[in-house]
Parts: C-alpha cells; sequence; structure tokens
C-alpha cells in the first residue's frame, strides 16, 4: 500500500472568466487543495473564494506570501511578468495563461526566475491537448506538410489590445503548428 501525498496548496490569480475556470477545475482535482484567490476587486475575490472554500486575496504581495505550492496566473497580461516572477521566487511553481508575458524580456525575466529557483513555469497552450489536434496529428504523421493555413472566425476579445493578435490569440495557432509538423515557426503573416 502506497502512502497518499497530501493535496499541492494552490491559488489562482485573477478570477475572470479563464481564472473561474481554473478555479473550477483544480477544485475538482483531488492532488490540489484551492486555498487562495487573488483579484484586485474585492467582491470577485470574495464571490469566487466562498465558492471553493478558500480565502481571498486583493493584494499581489499577500496573494505571493499565502503559502502556495503552485499558481495559476490569469490575471491580465501586463502583469504576468511581474507576479510570476514573484511568485517564482516565493518558490512557487507557476501555470500562467497565454501570453507568458507581454515582452519577450519579461517573458525572459519569467524563465531566469524559474530556472533560479528551480521551479516549474508552464504555459497554458492548450491547444495542443485538443482532441482534434491529437487526431490530424495522427492523421498527418510521416507526410511532408509544406504549409499550413490557420484562419480565425469570430470577434475578438477585448483583452487582444493589450498585446495585438499575433500574441493573444495567434499563440495558440503557432503552436498547434509547432505541435503537428515538429518544427520551428519561420514567418508569421497576420492579416486582418
Amino acid at each position: 500500500m502506497t502512502a497518499h501525498l497530501p493535496p499541492l496548496k494552490v491559488g489562482v490569480a485573477g478570477v475572470g472568466v479563464m481564472g473561474r475556470n481554473h478555479a473550477r477545475v483544480l477544485s475538482d482535482i483531488r492532488d490540489f487543495e484551492l486555498t487562495a484567490v487573488f483579484d484586485p476587486d474585492a467582491a470577485t475575490a470574495d464571490g469566487v473564494a466562498a465558492l471553493y472554500d478558500a480565502k481571498a486575496f486583493t493584494t499581489a504581495a499577500d496573494f505571493v506570501a499565502a503559502g502556495l505550492d503552485a499558481a495559476v496566473v490569469a490575471t491580465p497580461n501586463r502583469h504576468h511578468a511581474e507576479l510570476g516572477v514573484a511568485l517564482l521566487e516565493a518558490g512557487v511553481h507557476v501555470l500562467v495563461e497565454k501570453p507568458i508575458a507581454a515582452t519577450v524580456a519579461d517573458a525572459q525575466r519569467m524563465i531566469d526566475a524559474a530556472k533560479a529557483n528551480d521551479r516549474v513555469l508552464m504555459v497554458g497552450q492548450v491547444e495542443r491537448f485538443n482532441p482534434a489536434v491529437e487526431a490530424v496529428k495522427r492523421a498527418i504523421d510521416g507526410d511532408n506538410v509544406i504549409s499550413i493555413q490557420i484562419t480565425r472566425v469570430g470577434p475578438f476579445p477585448p483583452r487582444m489590445g493589450e498585446v495585438g493578435v499575433v500574441i493573444d490569440l495567434a499563440v495558440h495557432d503557432i503552436d498547434i503548428i509547432r505541435h503537428l509538423t515538429d518544427s520551428e515557426i519561420v514567418e508569421v503573416q497576420p492579416q486582418l
């Protein structure tokens, strides 16, 4: 008989649409205990925390000091690097929503903080785990793919204005292409 490890204490920073979804999913996984929720809006933080018997935080500093093992960063993109680095430096493993950060320099700061503190840093590139994407990967296995065109239809979310369409939405498409072809992307040509 093997001993069951205690659940990891996990928190969610930013409980808008994606953060609420992360909180819901994490609360259902027995290996995690959702203990902390951070949102600068007290009513939002309190409401989501109450749903999952977690503690609400309205400042990033208090959330970072909450004694977490792992955290999901689902805040607006412009806050990913500052909060992500603070969590990593506090010894917390981090799953950050895409895009990893608003700039390459901020992304590198997060990567460096993860390495320096021996913590896991992962970006929520979830589309590569989509069963439809996996079916396409199996279907083209062994083929020589020379071109892929992806078209997104529908309204663009307001948050896209922070970092633009390529960084906010096309990161999924770029990751899918890399996953399907096991290669690097040479050029991206966004068209509106």
